[in-house]
């Protein structure tokens, strides 16, 4: 994972190179694998993957932008999903932008949050299409 979110995405959309062995004839070929985006959304929902692959949680933080450019579109931050603990339990709490104020709601509490950002927890962040 990188720092940041817009070096993630541009990691996720470069063409991917993998070889593949013929199990028949012995072949091995070069593919390649690219993602796309088709049709742009109204909303665009980014989620990092926050675990390895033997369940330790990566809690490294990554830095999300208040605005994203992909082509002609422009989209803004406007929600993140965050969790604290492990891969087995833990909480779940969220960050939301309301009339241009920064919020925390954890259950039943919700408070102020002007460092919405500053969270190695966050894991799922909400764009808007301007």
């Amino acid at each position: 994972q990188k720092n940041n979110i817009i070096d993630n995405l541009n990691d996720f959309f470069n063409i991917e190179e993998f070889n593949l062995d013929c199990t028949n004839c012995k072949f091995k070929t070069i593919h390649q694998f690219k993602s796309k985006i088709y049709k742009y959304p109204k909303i665009l929902i980014i989620h990092l993957k926050r675990y390895n692959n033997d369940g330790r949680k990566i809690s490294k933080k990554i830095e999300s932008p208040n605005t994203i450019k992909f082509k002609n579109y422009k989209y803004s931050l406007y929600s993140i999903i965050s969790h604290t603990g492990t891969i087995n339990s833990g909480h779940y709490y969220n960050m939301s932008s309301y009339k241009g104020v920064w919020k925390k709601i954890s259950d039943c509490n919700v408070n102020n949050n002007p460092n919405y950002s500053d969270d190695n927890n966050n894991y799922i962040f909400f764009y808007s299409r301007n």
